[in-house]
């Protein structure tokens, strides 16, 4: 997978959870984010969305820890 291309996953994978948030009529947080994509990757059974999915919740993180 190139660069575009992880990067789309990215934001498709930071969209879905998002969205899900919303439609749950919940708070869209960070925390909230971190466990929702915590639980999508729980669930996922494709492995380069899973790997992805570790990656994303890595990044937010630690750029909440730099924050």
């Amino acid at each position: 997978m190139n660069s575009s291309d992880a990067d789309r996953l990215i934001d498709k994978l930071i969209g879905e959870a998002a969205l899900s948030l919303l439609k749950e009529r919940g708070p869209v947080t960070t925390e909230g984010l971190v466990q929702r994509l915590r639980n999508m990757q729980a669930y996922e059974t494709d492995p380069q969305r899973r790997e992805t999915l570790a990656r994303v919740i890595a990044e937010i993180r630690d750029r909440k820890r730099v924050v």
